[in-house]
């Protein structure tokens, strides 16, 4: 299993798509309801009055750097143009599409993302989608693990589905925030077989380290089982047997010294 097929992006929450299938039309059709922003997603219509190009672009990498500085999420560039509606507080996104009237390169785009916002992301991804001279543009941003961002010399957070300078107090948090690596284990099925009126199945624990700049010490685990026993439970009843509950009940407490980033620790 490869690491990218652990993560699911926004795009496949919000579409049921990998980022590469998305195309113009899933764009139309998602505003053929009503949608909100929220702190993980943002609509940006391309028609906005006395605003540049430069202003424009700069308002999308202004949300970037405050999605960056909480937990990532998604921008679509082209979106209809929000309407208020009585009693509502948030604006509503539905209907036409406002797309973007000019082919923007991912490279010049991307470049300006990292040469604007400091330190520069590396979790930014970048999907042109057209309809003749029409583009929508789908930008997905992931929770960094080099927050605190700024962009022009301001932090900014997402809140209230907006795009606002951080407090602070926010910052300050961000700054002192204490990670730890973010560990995932598996279950690998190998083989179903049977001997005399029993039935085994192998399996391999796998584990995966996806924190890229933190390492785990002292790697342990513990594996339950509710049907059946371990096997290799009834070999051994001394004091060191890893295995409880009966033999339902496995734990492994010096499995591995060090478990790196994108390097998955198996054993049968």
């Amino acid at each position: 299993m490869r690491l990218a097929e652990i993560f699911m992006s926004y795009i496949q929450q919000y579409f049921g798509k990998q980022p590469q299938d998305l195309v113009y039309q899933d764009i139309i059709d998602f505003f053929a309801n009503e949608k909100e922003e929220s702190d993980k997603i943002e609509f940006k219509s391309y028609h906005s009055l006395g605003e540049n190009d430069k202003e424009k672009e700069n308002g999308i990498i202004r949300t970037v750097c405050a999605l960056l500085n909480s937990n990532g999420g998604l921008i679509i560039w082209g979106a209809p143009i929000g309407q208020n509606v009585a009693g509502r507080t948030e604006k509503v996104f539905v209907g036409t599409l406002s797309p973007v009237t000019r082919q923007i390169e991912k490279d010049y785009f991307i470049n300006r993302i990292t040469d604007s916002i400091t330190p520069s992301p590396n979790e930014v991804f970048f999907f042109r989608l057209e309809d003749g001279t029409n583009y929508v543009y789908v930008i997905e941003v992931g929770k960094s693990e080099y927050a605190p961002h700024q962009f022009r010399n301001i932090y900014y957070m997402r809140i209230d589905g907006q795009s606002r300078p951080a407090p602070h107090h926010y910052i300050e948090a961000l700054f002192k925030k204490i990670t730890y690596p973010k560990l995932k284990g598996y279950i690998k099925p190998e083989r179903l077989y049977h001997y005399g009126t029993s039935i085994f199945l192998k399996i391999t624990p796998v584990i995966f380290n996806l924190s890229k700049l933190l390492n785990e010490h002292n790697v342990y685990y513990r594996i339950v089982v509710t049907k059946g026993i371990f096997a290799n439970s009834l070999k051994d009843r001394n004091s060191g047997n890893p295995y409880g509950l009966n033999g339902n009940d496995l734990r492994v407490l010096n499995a591995l010294d060090t478990i790196y980033y994108n390097e998955p620790y198996q054993t049968d």
